[in-house]
């Protein structure tokens, strides 16, 4: 396993945002970001400040091949509804008006996705503020896949460096990571064959992307 995939998995292991990580490992949330993708690779001095946040191995985090040693089963009740809370299933139109374009989402009905209670009370999060989509398209592979689900947290529209948002893009919904380039917020795709896009104001952020779920390993 190369040590983008190692430590991409250790980090949800410990269910830490990649500027949670970076904190921790007294890093840029860019740098982690380019490691996951492959585009640089950490030096060593780097890679023991990142097995030190994981808490694991050198060993571990270069090879993959090992699970964290801190990490325990935990048993959790099912029957306690009392420590979950629905997080609602949407899809978003988006309408076009005499101001704009606007946002609404829709299928209400759709089964929620249910978290424990320390998902939110880690990340200082409200269940109300939060919904999940389904990811359609390959462009921003490999960190979402078509048919991936990922939660949007609403309140967090304020634009960041490195970090993926949904959008209206100009009447269009679309999952883009944004980077800073000068003056110019840039929605960008991890998959390069599709171009970068300028935003501009017609293009509205709906919520940040704070977690995913997949099939794909």
């Amino acid at each position: 396993m190369h040590i983008s995939e190692s430590i991409k998995k250790y980090r949800k292991i410990k269910e830490l945002t990649q500027k949670e990580l970076a904190k921790l490992a007294g890093v840029s949330s860019t740098s982690i970001a380019m490691w996951e993708r492959r585009e640089t690779e950490p030096k060593i001095g780097n890679v023991e400040a990142l097995a030190k946040a994981l808490s694991i191995t050198i060993e571990a985090l270069t090879s993959g091949n090992q699970e964290a040693p801190n990490e325990q089963p935990r048993v959790v009740d099912l029957t306690d509804t009392s420590q979950f809370y629905p997080i609602q299933r949407v899809t978003y139109k988006a309408s076009a008006g005499v101001t704009g374009y606007a946002v609404e989402s829709s299928d209400r009905n759709l089964p929620p996705i249910y978290f424990p209670k320390s998902f939110y009370d880690k990340r200082n999060l409200k269940p109300k503020d939060l919904e999940t989509i389904r990811v359609s398209g390959d462009s921003m592979e490999p960190s979402l896949y078509d048919d991936d689900w990922v939660i949007i947290n609403k309140k967090s529209r304020k634009p960041q460096d490195e970090t993926v948002f949904v959008l209206n893009y100009e009447g269009e919904i679309v999952v883009k990571r944004l980077v800073k380039q000068g003056s110019d917020w840039i929605a960008t795709s991890d998959n390069r064959k599709y171009r970068d896009k300028v935003l501009t104001e017609n293009c509205k952020i709906i919520g940040e992307v704070i977690h995913k779920q997949s099939e794909r390993i």
